[in-house]
């Protein structure tokens, strides 16, 4: 090319001039900006743009869970997780005995009747011990001491309440619901499918039920989708996936030592096959995990955790699966998730969200199974974490319907319409677990749950948010606030661990009896006549000894109070329950 410019003489000037013009140019123009500094602008403001559905969804999820959160007093529960929490920061360990009340692991057997010591307080504590519920300091060993961090913070910062106790577990559910909108926008391209599967969740009666509770109920479920999401970064090849994935997992674990292991069962089978050239890095990571899990391990004695099952394995399989099906994921949504995997099976594009979504489902099915293995009943709380797989699972099946329509531009907007009715349909009514149900024996199924079309729950899920319905639990409070002295003691055989959060007072009783024949009167005594779990001879037997005038109050008469269980909520055990009574010891 240079020699044909340099043979015409009009080529070769205007060669020569270029660089000139080009400097005179630079010297008269403004400076413009690189294209990279205008392309990180650019992704800085679209990624900014991006967050804002996910603040919204947070906000809706917040203002939803924190509705009348301070209405109904803390029950069993939630109360020995907020004393444990106060303990922990005045003692820097959850102690179970403060010197004052005791707390123990509600376990009954009727063999103990004989043996338990209800008089000595040091005796009491040193059978409990060897029982297993505390280590022989009376340091807690019964949960992860993760729960009880957040909630003694909690009320370090914002005061000796009821919602300063809830307030932490109520924004980390918050958070679950932003993080799982995140997942989906993100992972299934879809705006759609993200707020099908955030709406899922949040009219979700019995999940919102449990994350307004002072328990580790919100912490399980924000960290098992924060470790499932770190673990498909990890997956991806992402910077540093294998160790948020580890940091995810840990944390976990620290407030919920009972569902990380079939989780973290599955994702190690995933790994190995999908990272077949990476199985050193594979092995190498779990490892890791399980060398920082190992002296918690040792120190809760997880070996010795195992309790003895309280109902047969074919009713605890039976209670768990109408709980999924009727409350969760019903069950039809399986075989449904399945056929469309199938179906879609040769779109490259999509390889990765039906990965996802098969992920998804064997990590709950997992999960359950290893529930009902492992658990002494077929508790709810137990898979209610996994909310937000089943959310993950439903939306992919109604968005895959909703794209078996045509695709036409005059009927491109049924998509996003199918997929909002579904999710409606699933909201409001029993339709979809109608096939699930039919496969479960009917005495296993909650009948006041099936009752009809429209899902009774819905009722409980409003009742919950407004206050509504009498609490035991507060109206006990109020009334023995008024009438108690500094000195006074209380025998109560139930619901003892919210009366040590709320009264100052000396606490006898509880499953274990605690200082119920002790030296000394108590000044008032509550009994709950309708709990089935209880030493009711020992306690007959001391208050024969004495005088009780009753006190009826405008409150059922049920085992507990704010119980965010199906079969065990207050509203549904209240329906027929006579008045709670409080008796007060008068002098003979």
């Amino acid at each position: 090319m240079s020699d044909n410019i340099s043979h015409d003489p009009q080529r070769a000037e205007q060669a020569h001039l270029a660089p000139e013009k080009d400097r005179l140019v630079s010297e008269d123009m403004p400076e413009v900006p690189a294209p990279t500094s205008l392309t990180a602008d650019k992704g800085t403001w679209t990624r900014s743009k991006a967050c804002v559905p996910t603040l919204v969804v947070f906000m809706i999820g917040a203002c939803l869970l924190c509705c009348n959160l301070g209405a109904r007093y803390l029950w069993q529960d939630e109360a020995a997780t907020a004393v444990l929490g106060e303990r922990m920061m005045t003692y820097g360990r959850p102690l179970a005995y403060d010197g004052r009340n005791l707390i123990t692991m509600d376990t009954y057997s009727r063999d103990e009747a004989t043996r338990l010591p209800t008089g000595d307080a040091e005796e009491a504590i040193r059978y409990h011990a060897r029982r297993g519920d505390f280590k022989a300091d009376t340091t807690w060993v019964g949960q992860p001491w993760g729960q009880f961090v957040v909630a003694g913070i909690s009320l370090a910062l914002f005061g000796h309440d009821t919602i300063a106790a809830r307030l932490p577990f109520v924004l980390c559910g918050a958070l679950t619901v932003a993080l799982l909108f995140s997942i989906v926008r993100r992972r299934f391209s879809s705006s759609v499918a993200a707020w099908a599967a955030a709406a899922l969740v949040l009219s979700n009666s019995f999940w919102v039920l449990h994350m307004r509770q002072c328990r580790y109920y919100a912490l399980s479920s924000l960290l098992l989708l924060a470790t499932f999401e770190a673990y498909l970064r990890w997956k991806e090849g992402r910077l540093r996936g294998g160790l948020l994935f580890i940091a995810a997992a840990w944390t976990w674990f620290q407030v919920d030592f009972g569902s990380v292991w079939p989780v973290l069962a599955v994702l190690g089978v995933d790994a190995i096959i999908s990272r077949k050239r990476r199985i050193s890095e594979t092995v190498l990571v779990f490892i890791e995990f399980c060398a920082g899990t190992a002296p918690f391990c040792l120190y809760y004695e997880l070996s010795g955790r195992l309790k003895s099952a309280a109902f047969p394995w074919s009713e605890r399989a039976c209670g768990m699966l109408f709980e999924l099906n009727q409350f969760q994921l019903p069950l039809i949504m399986i075989p449904l998730a399945l056929c469309l995997i199938w179906v879609n099976r040769g779109e490259q594009s999509g390889a990765r969200l039906r990965s996802l979504v098969g992920l998804s489902m064997t990590v709950l099915c997992a999960l359950t199974i290893w529930m009902i293995l492992v658990t002494p009943c077929p508790f709810y709380r137990y898979i209610v974490p996994a909310t937000t797989l089943s959310a993950i699972v439903t939306a992919y099946v109604f968005m895959e319907l909703a794209r078996l329509i045509p695709r036409s531009r005059d009927i491109r907007w049924l998509v996003p319409f199918v997929t909002a009715s579904a999710t409606l349909l699933f909201s409001v009514t029993n339709v979809l677990s109608w096939p699930g149900i039919l496969v479960l024996p009917t005495e296993q199924r909650l009948q006041y749950y099936v009752s009809s079309i429209v899902r009774p729950e819905i009722k409980l899920f409003t009742d919950d948010l407004w206050g509504k319905g009498n609490d035991p639990n507060r109206a006990t409070v109020e009334f023995l606030r008024g009438q108690l002295k500094p000195d006074d003691e209380i025998v109560c055989n139930y619901e003892d661990t919210p009366l040590m959060f709320y009264l100052q007072n000396r606490i006898r009783g509880g499953v274990s009896c605690f200082r119920v024949t002790d030296t000394g009167e108590a000044a008032f005594a509550v009994y709950r006549v309708s709990l089935s779990f209880s030493h009711a001879s020992i306690y007959s037997e001391e208050f024969d000894k004495s005088y009780w005038q009753p006190h009826a109050l405008n409150a059922p008469d049920i085992p507990w109070g704010n119980c965010p269980d199906p079969p065990l909520h207050h509203t549904v055990m209240s329906a027929k329950a006579q008045p709670l009574v409080i008796y007060e010891r008068v002098a003979q």
